[in-house]
C-alpha cells in the first residue's frame, strides 16, 4: 500500500498495522520515497487526487487522462470523499491549524489566502456529513465576526451541490406544521446587559503592573476574535445555565459554553436571529429525534429514526479537549441525538496563547507547528 501524508494519517487514526495485515497487505511505503519495484506483488494506492498526484474529487478531466494513459495497469479505481482526520469516535479535526491565522488576522493581506482555506474547510465540512450520510440543515453564529456565516454559505452550497436536491421532491414538512412548530418554540433567554469596563488607561497600567509588555499581544490580539478587551459601549453575554447540581471532575471549575450551545439546539431553543439557517428548509426537532426536510430518502429510514439523529458541530480556529467531552456528555444525556465535534485542529492553552500572539504579525514571520 502506497501513501502520502494526509492518508498517512487518515489510516493511522482508523486502524492499526495488525488490521491491514489481516487484509493481507504487507507493506506500507511513502510514496514520495524512491523504492525498488516489487512486480510480484500487487500495488494499492491510497492518496489524495491532485494534478501531480491522483483534494476530494477528481477532476474529471484528471480521471480521464488516468483511464487513458494507465487503463492496462489499474484493475479497480474507487473514490473515496473523506478530507478529515477522524480524532475519536465523535471528533474530527481538518487538520488545518494555519486556519487560525488566516480566519482572524487583521492584515488585508491575507484575504486571498483567507478565501481558501474558506473554501477548503467548507470541502473537507461537505466530506464528513457525506461519510456521516446526513444533509443537515446549516445554521452559524451571527455576531460578532462574519466568518462563520462566511464559512456557513459556503458549506450550504457545497451541500447542495454534493446532493443534487431535487426541488419536485415532495416537502416532508407542510407550512401549517411550521407554524405550529415556531408557536411552541421558547424565547431565548434575556442577556445580562451590563459588564465591568475596563479603559484603555487601565490596561496599559495594568500590562506595566504585571510586566508582560512583551507578552501584550497575547491579550490585544483578543479583539480579532471578537472579545472586547476595552468594550466602548454596554455588551450583553447569554446567561450561563446553572450546573451547579452537575456531576463534574473535582478539578474542574467551568464547563464550556459550547455545552450549552450543544443542549439548546437538541431542544431547539437557539434564537433564530443570533444562529441563523442557511438552508430555507431547516432542520424541524421534536422530541425523538430530527427531521430534516432536505433530507435524502433512504431504504433504512425508519430504522435510522429509531438509531436517533446527529448533531455536527464545527469551530473555527480549534476546539479543547474539555469541548470535544462536551460533545459525549450531551449525547449521554439525550439519548436522541449524537453529537459530532470538529473543528480546525486541536488546541492545547500554550498553543491557544501562541496563535493569539502572531495573530498581528505579518504571514511571512509566522511559523506554525502541530502538536505531536
Amino acid at each position: 500500500m502506497l501513501l502520502d501524508e494526509f492518508t498517512t494519517k487518515l489510516l493511522a487514526s482508523c486502524c492499526k498495522m495488525t488490521d491491514l495485515l489481516e487484509e493481507g497487505i504487507t507493506v506500507v511505503e511513502n510514496i514520495y520515497k524512491n523504492r525498488e519495484p516489487v512486480r510480484q506483488m500487487k500495488a494499492l494506492y491510497f492518496i489524495t487526487p491532485t494534478s501531480k498526484f491522483l483534494l476530494n474529487l477528481c477532476p474529471d478531466n484528471l480521471f480521464n487522462k488516468i483511464k487513458t494513459s494507465c487503463s492496462k495497469s489499474i484493475r479497480r479505481c474507487k473514490e473515496i470523499n473523506i478530507s478529515f482526520i477522524p480524532h475519536e469516535s465523535q471528533v474530527y479535526t481538518l487538520d488545518v491549524p494555519d486556519a487560525f491565522y488566516y480566519c482572524y488576522s487583521p492584515d488585508p493581506s491575507n484575504a486571498n489566502g483567507k478565501d481558501a482555506i474558506m473554501e477548503a474547510m467548507a470541502e473537507q465540512i461537505v466530506t464528513v456529513c457525506a461519510t456521516l450520510d446526513e444533509n443537515p440543515g446549516v445554521r452559524y453564529k451571527s455576531k460578532p465576526l462574519d466568518n462563520a456565516s462566511k464559512l456557513s454559505q459556503l458549506v450550504e452550497k457545497k451541500l447542495e451541490e454534493y446532493y443534487k436536491i431535487d426541488e419536485k421532491s415532495p416537502i416532508k414538512t407542510s407550512l401549517s406544521a411550521l407554524a405550529q412548530l415556531m408557536k411552541k418554540m421558547p424565547h431565548f433567554r434575556k442577556q445580562i446587559t451590563k459588564v465591568s469596563r475596563t479603559t484603555e488607561e487601565n490596561l496599559d497600567r495594568l500590562i506595566q503592573n504585571v510586566k508582560i509588555e512583551n507578552e501584550s499581544d497575547m491579550i490585544r490580539n483578543w479583539s480579532y476574535l471578537g472579545v472586547p478587551i476595552v468594550p466602548q459601549s454596554q455588551q450583553g453575554k447569554p446567561t450561563r445555565k446553572d450546573r451547579s447540581t452537575e456531576e463534574t471532575f473535582q478539578l474542574s471549575r467551568w464547563t464550556p459554553f459550547i455545552k450549552d450551545i450543544m443542549e439548546d439546539a437538541i431542544d431547539n431553543r437557539l434564537d433564530s436571529k443570533e444562529w441563523p439557517y442557511c438552508s430555507q428548509c431547516p432542520a424541524v426537532w421534536n422530541g425523538s429525534g430530527a427531521v430534516s426536510a432536505r433530507q435524502k430518502p433512504r431504504a433504512n429510514y425508519l430504522e435510522d429514526r429509531k438509531n436517533g439523529s446527529k448533531l455536527i458541530v464545527f469551530v473555527i480556529g480549534g476546539i479543547t479537549y474539555s469541548e470535544m467531552r462536551c460533545a459525549y456528555e450531551v449525547s449521554q444525556a439525550h439519548k436522541s441525538c449524537e453529537v459530532i465535534i470538529g473543528s480546525t485542529h486541536i488546541l492545547t492553552p500554550k498553543k491557544l496563547l501562541d496563535d493569539i500572539k502572531m495573530l498581528n504579525k505579518p504571514k511571512d514571520k509566522v511559523s506554525f507547528f502541530k502538536d505531536e
